[in-house]
């Protein structure tokens, strides 16, 4: 957070932000471009690389949408930042593996704002097959924990108010 951001980057951070509260999972350069309407979608990924740049985001490799959000606290120390507060359902009455699988999810988004990928999770849960963890998550949709979100290819946790996104 070296440097104060240009206007037009303040409007893309700002964007990223506000989208994120809104929709639970964050924008894709094309979506930041229609809704700020610029023409390209290399002037937003320009944007984004000078907002990396200054400190204010980090992009993270091989996860769509994949931002990590920083600000400065009162001590304009820079600081990591979520968006949206995460309060799951209760996940007490799931099997065991399912509300380890949940609690791992809702953790995991805490703690960097994107979800797991299937094979982050079967890692954590000591198994050798992502497609368990699929079937695992397909179970908690049934059961209203996730829902799927096909526009941004992403499974959803369901809130106890609102939607909160994983990847």
């Amino acid at each position: 957070m070296s440097e104060n951001l240009t206007k037009a980057q303040k409007r893309v951070y700002d964007y990223i932000v506000k989208f994120y509260k809104r929709e639970g999972f964050y924008p894709s350069t094309r979506e930041i471009a229609l809704g700020l309407g610029f023409v390209s979608t290399n002037t937003v990924a320009s944007h984004i690389a000078a907002i990396e740049r200054r400190g204010w985001i980090e992009r993270i490799p091989n996860k769509s949408r994949g931002f990590k959000l920083y600000k400065r606290d009162q001590s304009g120390n820079k600081k990591f930042y979520i968006p949206r507060k995460i309060t799951p359902k209760d996940s007490s009455g799931l099997p065991k593996r399912q509300r380890q699988l949940f609690e791992f999810i809702v953790g995991y988004m805490q703690k960097t704002g994107v979800a797991p990928s299937y094979s982050e999770a079967a890692v954590a849960m000591g198994v050798c097959s992502s497609g368990y963890i699929s079937v695992m998550c397909n179970s908690l949709i049934k059961k209203g924990f996730l829902k799927r979100d096909s526009r941004a290819r992403t499974l959803v946790i369901v809130n106890k108010k609102k939607n909160v996104s994983i990847q």
